[in-house]
Formats: structure tokens, sequence, C-alpha cells
């Protein structure tokens, strides 16, 4: 009786070194292929995850190890090993993303008052009444060279801040990797906030005073502006490679869409926080350093817990 032979067995072993290197190739180009020759030339289906690879030929040989896995990580039905991380994953590119348009835009809806708090006359303007006539008049003559802060340049330097930083996002990318870059961007939003803030009001050992009004105000609102603008790409660019790190096939277009519409969110937190929140001048130092709370929270969590 004639046996069987085994399909590796008619294979030279040129072409099965032929076809070992053409896979090698494939998988440097593309890290997250699923396929691999082991030494005899036969493809292993292989799962890749965050920190892991599974090989799905040998899962029976690994039952008892799967099996205290699986008590806190479940496997898809695309086969990736999944975990509830993920999620928290998503809430911190999210949260980045909220805040990133709710600081850039924050001064939009109370232009006015922006304008108001940020200038000389403004910002001794409690005190007036105890000048005398030749201080008042000087005081006035001091008020009227001061240069008012504009909200729509602050717009405008947050909008080419975000577009240098978009150009330079991919690079950065490559370079740095996901973890780095998102926890590089939460980092430039937490500066050009505090910045913005002039430190923490509430705490006065914390406080720049000379950053809430006049020349010295002026150009922190820039700078700070410009870094959280510089920041945004850093979280807008990079939601789908979250998702196609993090979730299995058929929840990625649900968590890049919620990473992507914490813009949105944040929009409206800028229009409606800002617009009932500051009602006087006075208040906008204050408004500036609850932002800078919430982006404190949100680099210590992303420096802390975000992974790759």
């Amino acid at each position: 009786m004639r046996s069987r032979r085994s399909p590796n067995q008619y294979v030279s072993p040129e072409r099965s070194n032929n076809a070992q290197q053409q896979l090698e190739s494939r998988l440097a180009y593309n890290p997250l292929s699923q396929y691999e020759f082991d030494s005899n030339g036969n493809d292993h289906n292989l799962i890749h995850s965050p920190t892991n690879v599974i090989d799905i030929n040998n899962t029976n040989n690994n039952d008892s190890t799967n099996n205290n896995d699986n008590t806190n990580n479940n496997i898809s039905r695309c086969g990736y090993r999944i975990y509830r991380a993920r999620w928290l994953m998503l809430f911190y590119l999210s949260l980045l993303n909220l805040l990133s348009d709710w600081a850039g835009l924050s001064v939009a809806p109370i232009a006015t008052l922006t304008s108001r708090a940020y200038n000389s006359q403004d910002g001794e303007g409690d005190n007036s009444g105890y000048y005398n006539n030749n201080q008042q008049q000087q005081y006035q003559q001091q008020a009227t060279t001061t240069m008012y802060i504009q909200p729509e340049t602050l717009v405008t330097i947050f909008l080419v801040a975000s577009s240098v930083g978009t150009a330079l996002e991919p690079w950065i990318l490559s370079r740095l990797g996901l973890r780095r870059t998102i926890v590089f961007g939460a980092f430039c939003n937490m500066v050009g906030s505090l910045v913005k803030s002039g430190g923490l009001p509430p705490i006065t050992a914390l406080t720049v005073s000379s950053f809430h009004h006049g020349m010295y105000g002026k150009f922190a609102l820039y700078f700070g502006f410009f870094l959280v603008g510089f920041a945004q790409p850093l979280f807008q660019c990079t939601p789908a490679l979250l998702s196609a790190s993090w979730f299995p096939e058929e929840e990625r277009t649900l968590a890049t869409s919620i990473a992507l519409n914490s813009n949105q969110i944040g929009v409206g937190c800028a229009f409606i926080v800002g617009a009932l929140y500051v009602q006087s001048p006075s208040q906008i130092v204050n408004y500036f350093s609850l932002l800078s709370v919430f982006s404190i929270l949100a680099f210590v969590g992303t420096a802390l817990q975000l992974d790759d």
C-alpha cells in the first residue's frame, strides 16, 4: 500500500527558505501580520496583542495556562486577546482630545471679558479710586499705551500651532511611539495651560501674578495657546492607531469615533462652561486655573497608566 507523504516533503529546501524569507520581509513591513513560518516551513496563525503573541496551533497544549489568563482577559472572534484596560486607554485619549479643544477655544465666548482682563487698566482698576489727580492721569496715560489682548489672535495662534503639530506628528510618532507621543502631547498641554493661568492661582506659592495682566500676561497667553495648539494633533491623529492596537476589529470603529468626537464635546464645554462660569474679568484667571487642574490630572494619569 502506497504511503501518503506530508506536503512539506515535496517542497525543496530552497523553496522553503525562499518562502520563509518572503514572509520575514512581510512581517518586517507589517508587524501586525497574523501568519509566520516555523523552522520546517509550516505556517502558524499568530495573534498579536499589546504584550504578547499567541500561537493558535499550540493553544491545545497550553489549556491550563490559557484558562488562568481568561479569567481576566477574553479572546474576541477575530482571535485577538483583548483587555479591559483598553477602555482606560481610550478614556485618557478622549479626555486629552476634549481638553485640547476646550482650552484652545476657551476665550471664544468671553472675548470681551478676556480683552478687559489682560490690560493694565483693568488689572489695577479696582485701586484707581485711591489715586490723586496726578497719579490718576499717569495711570490713564499708561493704560492707553497698553496693548490689549485680542482673543481672535489667540485662536489664530492656536490654529497655526495645530497646523505645525499636524505636520510634525508623523515624525514624532515614528520617533517616540504611540505611548510617548501621547504623553508628550499631554505634557505640552499641561505646560501651556499652566502658563496661560499663571500657575495655580488658588495656591499663592504656585502663582505668577505678573502673568495675569499687562504685557507679561499677553505673551503668557500667546505662548500658552501655542503649546496647547501644538499638542492637539498628538491626540487627534492617534485614535486610529490606539484602536488598532487595543481593540478587536468589531470595536475599532466605535473606539475611534469616541476619541474623535471628544473634540466636539470640548468645543461645547468651551462655549457652555465659559459663558456660564465667567461673568466678570476677574474670573478669567480662575477659569484658566480650572483648565490647568484638569490638564495636570490628565497628564499624571496618562504618564502612569497609558500603555502601548
